[in-house]
């Protein structure tokens, strides 16, 4: 297995005060966790969260934001992609169109990222 990239849409669920605290760490160690487990130490992860999700009425969800954009600050080969453009339907859930524009998103996050490193495969 040659796993160039992982894409981590996620943080919904954990936008709450017993979770958010607790979030830069834990998808921290997921993403090791699985450059070993994997043997794929050069592995991309790209972070995204419905940064609408809640319409502006969850109060921690900016806090899963600041660590997945934390752990790409700290990181070279992770990145976060904002997908506050995309078009969601209510609440919880992107529309069709928002789903294809957040693939777009994070297709363009990867290929950037993978001409800075030509030489990995």
């Amino acid at each position: 297995l040659n796993l160039n990239a992982i894409i981590w849409v996620q943080g919904e669920s954990d936008a709450n005060e017993a979770a958010a605290a607790n979030y830069e760490k834990a998808l921290g160690a997921m993403v090791t966790a699985l450059r070993e487990e994997f043997q794929a130490p050069e592995m991309k992860a790209l972070f995204g969260v419905n940064t609408q999700f809640g319409r502006g009425s969850n109060l921690f969800l900016p806090k899963i934001v600041e660590a997945q954009q934390a752990i790409a600050q700290k990181d070279a080969r992770c990145a976060y992609v904002d997908t506050s453009k995309a078009e969601v339907i209510n609440n919880e859930h992107f529309s069709a169109a928002g789903t294809i524009e957040m693939g777009k998103l994070f297709a363009d996050t990867l290929l950037e990222m993978n001409s800075k490193t030509p030489n990995q495969k």
